[in-house]
């Protein structure tokens, strides 16, 4: 047989394997071992570690926040962190009144290795807390100064709360103070600086003097409510109606930013001593708060009645049976009269008043019980608003003959398609009133007496706007002075009316009679359309001259004849 040579056999191939890092950390800084290990193998636990760190053990290797099994097998790199414990040795310890050496106010667990302690725990002997410190006496806790924490209610039977000359703090923290001491409840004096915050209450008890919540007294002392109910009230069978709760005196002022006052004679809720109020009207303002039965706008206890509602403030009214709550917020878009460069105003008055070269956007309706004086340069944008009067303002002898009057230098522009509507048998719609007042109608309806728009001395400029008066001159010349200037100024030309636009009631004002036959209100250029809207109404209308109304042309300006 032919041989053969057997082949020699092939050695089979070795297994490939992966390789991991497993690398353990102490934080997250610091590398405590690395470890490479064979895919699917296990990790080794290294020896645990130590720290400097007092009061802390190693409590496990953590993977991802759980503790790591290491009997896993490693299919990855992986990051294990030691997970630190804490292991105090605690002791209690005693917190004593900084006002009562003797006097435990508090326990805490203190541990004796390290600074870690836990949480205090108050046994109700302290009143206040001030920093680190805790009182078991109000008044020594003001007196102080500072941050004052109201730790549990005060009541005082013969002691006020008095902050002498001091900077103080006082969070009521839901606590009440009832105090019945000579001046009330709390009594700031001496250039005393305190703020009142948080829920809580101030009660001043009539027993052995006044009654006051918060008495602010002499220069340069100054007391702010931020928050909290105050009260006041009377001992049995005192018949006093004048309780005051909030008060201020001899310099000494008040902000009221929050809260409620619930006074026992509301009409004293808020109050200012005579002299001072008559010196510093602002020494009580208020920003915010809640009162019962009592408008802070219109304090009827101080003479003439006083507005302590600050600059940019209004107060709304909520019913509650026989009760009203009054409530200062601040002015806006919707609570305002009236808007000038993004500050809002309560009454459109006030606002034209500080408008001075501005404009004045009317936010709603105004009825005025008074004529408006306009004495600077003030754009009014009716903004589709009305002006009017419910009741008589006419006083020839005092000069109220409108519901707006412009004078002195005042030069004033009235636009925004709005109404002025007086009462009838009352007053004008507008007038001018000095030779150097301007007034410019651009828009807007004027119903008037007698005359719409009135020219004492000063000038009038009609560009628009429809006019018309209720009340008749006579019953010969019933309309002949819906415009009108005073006569003799009229001749003297220091009253001027021009007119290049507006439709007006019985009115041509290209012919006004009233100034003498044929007088001619209406400026080069212009002229006048009439409409009969009814058998006793004729409109006319003033337009500009175009190719189309006009007699001739020269040189591209347009002639009536």
């Amino acid at each position: 047989d032919e041989s053969t040579t057997p082949s020699r056999p092939t050695n089979p191939s070795r297994p490939s394997y992966d390789y991991y890092t497993v690398t353990f950390m102490l934080d997250e800084n610091t590398v405590y071992d690395t470890q490479r290990v064979r895919e699917g193998s296990t990790v080794t636990e290294p020896a645990d570690p130590t720290t400097t760190q007092d009061c802390k053990v190693f409590g496990g290797w953590y993977l991802d926040g759980a503790l790591y099994d290491f009997t896993t097998p490693v299919n990855a790199d992986l990051t294990l962190v030691a997970k630190w414990a804490d292991a105090h040795t605690y002791e209690m310890r005693e917190i004593r009144a900084a006002d009562a050496p003797d006097t435990t106010v508090a326990t805490q667990e203190v541990c004796s290795v390290c600074d870690d302690a836990k949480e205090i725990v108050l046994n109700g002997n302290a009143a206040a807390q001030v920093g680190d410190l805790y009182y078991i006496n109000l008044n020594n806790a003001v007196s102080s100064g500072g941050t004052v924490d109201l730790l549990k209610d005060v009541i005082s039977p013969t002691e006020s709360i008095v902050v002498n000359g001091t900077t103080v703090i006082l969070n009521l923290n839901g606590n009440t103070i009832s105090a019945s001491g000579y001046d009330g409840a709390i009594y700031a004096k001496n250039g005393a600086q305190v703020t009142i915050n948080g829920d809580g209450m101030i009660i001043g008890n009539d027993v052995n003097r006044y009654a006051m919540a918060v008495w602010s007294n002499g220069t340069g002392t100054h007391v702010t409510i931020n928050g909290g109910t105050y009260q006041n009230n009377k001992a049995e069978g005192n018949t006093d109606e004048q309780m005051d709760m909030i008060y201020a005196s001899d310099g000494g002022t008040i902000t009221i930013n929050g809260g409620t006052l619930d006074c026992i004679t509301p009409k004293w809720t808020l109050n200012v001593k005579d002299a001072d109020y008559k010196e510093n009207p602002d020494t009580i303002q208020v920003y915010g708060g809640t009162f019962k039965n009592y408008n802070p706008a219109e304090a009827a206890n101080e003479n003439p009645v006083a507005n302590f509602v600050a600059d940019g403030y209004t107060v709304t009214t909520e019913e509650d049976g026989e009760d009203t709550w009054y409530t200062v917020v601040p002015l806006t878009a919707e609570n305002s009269a009236a808007e000038v460069n993004g500050v809002y105003y309560e009454n459109l008055t006030d606002a034209i008043a500080a408008a001075d070269g501005g404009t004045v956007t009317m936010l709603k309706d105004a009825v005025f019980t008074d004529t408006c004086i306009v004495t600077g340069t003030v754009t009014l944008d009716m903004n589709g608003h009305t002006i009017s009067n419910t009741s008589d303002i006419w006083d020839q002898d005092a000069g109220k003959w409108s519901l707006i009057s412009v004078r002195d230098d005042g030069d004033l522009t009235i636009t925004g398609n709005g109404t002025l509507s007086t009462l009838k048998n009352d007053i004008y719609a507008v007038d001018v009133y000095d030779d150097t007042s301007r007034c410019t109608i651009e828009s807007g309806t004027f119903i008037g007496n007698v005359h719409a728009v009135y020219v004492r001395d000063g000038e009038l400029t009609v560009k628009g706007g429809h006019f018309s008066v209720q009340q008749k001159y006579s019953q010969e010349q019933p309309y002949e002075f819906v415009l009108n200037c005073f006569d003799a100024n009229y001749k003297a030309e220091t009253a001027k009316i021009t007119v290049t636009g507006g439709t007006f009631e019985n009115f041509d004002p290209a012919d006004c009679e009233a100034e003498g036959k044929g007088t001619n209100f209406v400026a080069e250029g212009y002229t006048v359309t009439s409409e009969v809207i009814s058998e006793d109404t004729t409109w006319y209308t003033v337009v500009p001259l175009t190719a189309e109304n006009s007699a001739a042309e020269v040189n591209g300006v347009y002639y009536e004849n």
